[in-house]
């Protein structure tokens, strides 16, 4: 029997996600590929094929070095983070490592998490409506998103059907928004025509004009959630050029940006949120962040500054839930707008507090199943209805 160097492996995993692997790790790869020495479990629905199990094979290795690597915390901690995008295969092949309050590692069986729940439901996917002169169309669920320009595209260059721009006269109509729509469950994204990029989280909506020129700042409007790249672009007013504002407005808020990388959660109802990865920003004209830290504004308009895991704010733009010493119910309003579900809590609601990661790719079941391990909650799914109970 062939003897491989585990540590070695967990290398190659992590420089295969990368796509870093010289010649000589690709043949050392495959030779441990082709011998197939792991168990691997395979469900009735997965397709078994060379491809497959390779996926399987390296993410479990990113698993057990995720694993490794992951420093015990006082939240009861669900999920230890994996590795990039390969999330989604390894999860649902080898089922979800976590760890209790006391540290304990438990492996749940995917065949018994699915026979939980009979009534279990597929996760998002990227669904919006774009809005454009009154006419509305359904985007593909095929495409991750559009680009504004003198007609309007998908990001691989592809026509979205008739939809334009342009007004009747062929002119962009100032002064007119567009909109972007996602519904619970849907994700796109959107580049702008002074390439800016956005990216929409479920249940979100952005209007923006469909250009800018002759403008002293762009403004678009929130709500919901949305990540965003902004361009830095300039006009030319009266013969003077002049630096272009970029400026988000959301309900009880008003963000003005100067070429940077943020993240706003600004939800009907909700503590309205603003984490800066990149550059500047400045909230109601007045709260300058700087990056890492994030401005919360209350429901009764109370401002706070913190320093923050960045990481966290943007879990959803990387296909994860993320949560850090959070409450039920800022769990389960992750996963009504994923799952497009209504949570509906049964008696008192569980006092413990939540921290992991996991998985946007993965059934309800998967997440629900590895909350209720911890013995701290429980759940019955109806039809799109999820019941929490202690």
């Amino acid at each position: 029997m062939d003897n491989f160097d585990r540590a070695y492996l967990q290398e190659l995993a992590y420089k295969w996600k990368n796509k870093q692997l010289t010649e000589a790790e690709q043949q050392y790869l495959a030779h441990w590929e082709a011998s197939q020495l792991d168990n691997l479990l395979v469900l009735p629905n997965d397709a078994a094929t060379p491809e497959a199990i390779k996926k399987r094979m390296l993410n479990k290795l990113l698993n057990e070095l995720a694993a490794e690597n992951t420093p015990a915390k006082k939240t009861i901690q669900l999920w230890p983070r994996i590795i990039g995008a390969a999330a989604a295969v390894a999860a649902i092949t080898f089922g979800v490592w976590f760890y209790t309050a006391n540290n304990t590692a438990r492996h749940l069986d995917d065949r018994r998490d699915l026979l939980s729940y009979a009534n279990d439901i597929a996760p998002g996917g990227n669904r919006a409506t774009l809005t454009s002169n009154g006419k509305s169309i359904n985007l593909s669920g095929a495409k991750t998103g559009v680009v504004v320009g003198d007609d309007i595209k998908y990001t691989d260059g592809s026509a979205v059907g008739s939809l334009s721009p342009m007004g009747r006269d062929g002119e962009a109509r100032e002064g007119e928004f567009k909109t972007l729509t996602t519904p619970k469950g849907g994700t796109y994204s959107i580049i702008l025509q002074d390439g800016t990029k956005v990216w929409l989280n479920a249940d979100s909506k952005l209007e923006f004009l469909s250009n800018y020129r002759n403008k002293l700042q762009r403004i678009v409007k929130l709500t919901g959630e949305a990540y965003f790249e902004v361009a830095p672009a300039y006009t030319t007013i009266k013969g003077t050029r002049a630096r272009q504002r970029f400026i988000v407005q959301s309900k009880g808020q008003r963000v003005e940006v100067l070429g940077t990388h943020f993240n706003i959660s600004a939800y009907n109802a909700e503590v309205i949120k603003t984490t800066l990865l990149e550059g500047s920003v400045r909230i109601e004209g007045k709260l300058m962040l700087k990056p890492g830290q994030q401005s919360e504004i209350s429901l009764d308009r109370r401002v706070t500054v913190k320093q923050v895991d960045v990481n966290e704010a943007i879990a959803w733009k990387n296909n994860e839930f993320m949560f850090e010493n959070q409450p039920i119910e800022e769990v389960m309003k992750m996963v009504e707008r994923w799952y497009n579900v209504t949570v509906i809590y049964q008696g008192d609601k569980p006092a413990d507090k939540f921290g992991g990661v996991v998985s946007r790719f993965d059934k309800i079941s998967k997440v629900l199943s590895v909350l209720e391990s911890t013995g701290r909650v429980h759940f019955k799914v109806e039809d799109r209805k999820v019941y929490v109970s202690k």
